[in-house]
C-alpha cells in the first residue's frame, strides 16, 4: 500500500471537554499520520499517544468521528463534520492538547490526497463524506449514563452490596459460565437498587434494569448490549426462556437491547491475535473462553453482519463460527467473501447438525468441551495454515 506524504505543516488540534467530562480532540484531516482508506473508514497512526506500530486510529469519513483503540482518545475531523465541530467549539471548554510522544515512523508531511481502498491516491476533494443522521440525543445520554456506571455494574455482578446479584450469578451458572470469566471480560449487571440510586439518567436506565450488560467497542465509541433475565428461573433452559420473552404479553421486555453506537464484544482490535474466531453472540464468546480459548482469540460481533473496515491490519486469518441455523450459515458465507476483500484468509466452522445445539454456547452448556470438537480442530488448522 502507498503512504500519503504531507507537504505543509499540520494544524494545531483543539481539545474540547464536554459538560459530561468527555474529552474530544478536534483535528484536521491533515493531522492524520499516514492514513489509509478502508471503505468509509480512514486508518492512521495515532498522533496523540505517538503510535504503536499499528494504525490504531480509525476515523469514519461519513460523520468525522474516530477513536484510537490503544489510548481510547476520541477525535473529530473538522472537514468531515463541520456542524458538529462548530457546536463543540461554541458550547464547551477548550484546552491545548499535550505534545505527543515520538511517532512510530518519521512524521509525514501534509496530505494533498488520500489513498483509496486499493491503495491508490485520490484527491481530498473526492473524500467529501455523505450526509448521515446523527445519533439521537437520548441515545448519547443513555450511553453516557451506562459508561458512568461501568465500574459499579461490574461490582453489582460479583457483590451483593449494590443490589441483589443472586439471579445474575445463578443465570451464568445455569449456562455453565464461570463468574470470574464473565467479570474479567467486563460483563456487568444492573439491579433495580442501583438504578434507582442515580440522581440523573434514572429514566434512561430503566430499560437496562435486570439485565446482564456486555461492553462493546467500536470506532465511534463504547457501548453495551443487554440480555434480559426476566422470569428466567421459571424456564427449563435458554430456549424455553427465549420463547417466553418472544411470546409473552407486552409486559415482557425485549430479550436483547443495544446502545447506539454498539460494536463488538471483544478485546480492543489492536490486541487481537493474528488468528481469531468470530462468533455471533456474547454467550458464545464466554463459552469459548470457559473452554480454554484466549480472550484475544475470540470476537463476538453480536449480529450476523460485520464492518470489515474495523478489522485490524495485523489480522492474518479468521474462523467464522456463526450459528448453525440457516441465517447463520448464509451470513457466514457472505462475511467470508467480504473479509477476503481485505486479503484476510477466512474459513467457515458452523456447529454440526448433530442435535447438540445450533450455537456454541448451547453446545458447551449441554456437552462441555466435547460439543466444541469441530471448533478446536478447525482453529488449530487455521493457526498452522493447513
Amino acid at each position: 500500500m502507498q503512504h500519503v506524504r504531507y507537504e505543509t505543516a499540520p494544524s494545531t488540534p483543539t481539545r474540547v471537554v464536554t459538560r459530561r467530562g468527555t474529552q474530544i480532540e478536534i483535528i484536521s484531516v491533515h493531522d492524520l499520520w499516514e492514513p489509509l482508506q478502508r471503505g468509509a473508514w480512514l486508518r492512521a497512526f495515532c498522533h496523540l499517544h505517538g503510535g504503536d506500530r499499528q494504525r490504531s486510529l480509525s476515523v469514519n469519513r461519513e460523520n468525522g468521528w474516530g477513536q484510537c483503540f490503544n489510548c481510547h482518545a476520541r477525535v473529530l475531523v473538522r472537514e468531515f463534520n463541520p456542524d458538529a465541530t462548530a457546536t463543540l467549539l461554541r458550547g464547551h471548554t477548550r484546552f491545548s492538547p499535550p505534545t505527543p510522544s515520538a511517532p512510530p515512523v518519521a512524521r509525514p508531511a501534509r496530505p494533498q490526497s488520500l489513498p483509496n481502498q486499493q491503495g491508490q491516491i485520490i484527491p481530498l476533494s473526492q473524500t467529501t463524506p455523505r450526509t448521515r443522521a446523527s445519533t439521537a440525543a437520548w441515545q448519547r445520554q443513555e450511553v453516557a449514563s451506562l459508561l458512568h456506571l461501568h465500574g459499579l455494574l461490574g461490582q453489582a455482578l460479583t457483590s451483593f452490596t449494590l443490589g441483589d446479584s443472586w439471579q445474575a450469578q445463578a443465570y451464568l451458572e445455569a449456562r455453565h459460565i464461570p463468574l470470574d470469566i464473565a467479570a474479567a471480560t467486563g460483563v456487568g449487571y444492573l439491579p433495580h437498587e442501583l438504578a434507582t440510586r442515580q440522581a440523573s439518567g434514572e429514566r434512561l436506565l430503566q430499560r437496562w434494569v435486570d439485565r446482564l450488560l456486555f461492553p462493546l467497542t467500536a470506532p465511534e465509541g463504547r457501548g453495551y448490549i443487554g440480555r434480559s433475565l426476566w422470569r428466567w428461573q421459571t424456564c427449563l433452559d435458554e430456549n424455553v426462556h427465549k420463547a417466553l420473552l418472544e411470546d409473552a404479553s407486552d409486559e415482557a421486555p425485549k430479550r436483547w437491547i443495544k446502545t447506539n453506537p454498539a460494536g463488538w464484544f471483544s478485546e480492543p482490535p489492536v490486541q487481537w491475535a493474528e488468528h481469531v474466531i468470530i462468533v455471533e453472540g456474547p454467550f458464545d464468546r464466554l463459552a469459548l473462553l470457559a473452554a480454554g480459548f484466549a480472550p484475544h482469540e475470540v470476537v463476538a460481533v453480536v449480529s450476523t453482519s460485520l464492518c470489515v473496515e474495523w478489522l485490524p491490519d495485523h489480522l492474518c486469518s479468521v474462523l467464522l463460527a456463526l450459528d448453525g441455523d440457516t441465517a447463520g450459515r448464509e451470513a457466514a458465507r457472505r462475511l467470508q467473501a467480504q473479509i477476503k476483500t481485505r486479503e484476510i484468509h477466512a474459513e467457515l466452522c458452523s456447529p454440526p447438525r448433530d442435535g447438540r445445539g445450533k450455537d456454541w454456547s448451547e453446545r458447551y452448556c449441554r456437552c462441555g468441551t466435547d460439543g466444541l470438537e469441530a471448533l478446536y480442530a478447525s482453529f488449530a488448522l487455521l493457526q498452522h495454515n493447513l
